[in-house]
């Protein structure tokens, strides 16, 4: 049976489609359906007394809450300078970040260039190495040009921290 429920003592049937439900008591005695309770006086008077102070202060929230949510013209200023200011710092960064991306870019560019120098360089300095004849320079040199092997006390050592090579400004001092 649609909208028909049984309980223990009585039997209740609802309109369960309709907007206001409404139940039917079958019997004699017809329950009451929203019994208020009997009031005393001195509960009524502080009630009273309550209800009056919760509109009182329920008023004074609104009012607070309405103060609040007003955008006085300093309170938009300072909104307006905010905004400004952090439109100003994100315009900053993104400048800066496309910046750092350029050097980044050039500076990869510039690595490649220098590595393919330095792989033309090792490339033409083999070549070179590979044409020269070393044998053949010896030869010349004690052959033609008279040069000798040094011997042991014309060699004088230097030591230089600083680079691979030195210069000579002046005639290597003799013994």
């Amino acid at each position: 049976m649609n909208g028909t429920v049984k309980g223990s003592d009585n039997d209740y049937r609802r309109n369960v489609g309709k907007q206001n439900n409404r139940s039917y008591v079958y019997g004699n005695t017809v329950r009451q359906m929203n019994a208020a309770p009997a009031r005393r006086s001195d509960q009524t008077r502080e009630v009273r007394g309550t209800a009056q102070k919760a509109k009182k202060t329920d008023v004074a929230v609104r009012r607070n809450r309405q103060r609040q949510r007003q955008m006085t013209m300093a309170y938009v200023v300072f909104l307006s300078v905010v905004v400004l200011v952090s439109l100003g710092i994100c315009v900053n960064y993104i400048q800066l970040k496309s910046s750092n991306t350029a050097y980044r870019a050039e500076l990869i560019a510039k690595e490649n260039n220098i590595s393919e120098a330095k792989m033309l360089n090792d490339a033409t300095y083999d070549k070179v190495m590979a044409s020269i004849n070393l044998e053949y320079v010896r030869d010349v040199a004690i052959n033609k040009l008279g040069m000798v092997y040094a011997q042991e006390g014309q060699i004088i050592l230097y030591s230089s921290q600083d680079s691979d090579y030195m210069k000579q400004y002046s005639d290597v001092p003799t013994k």
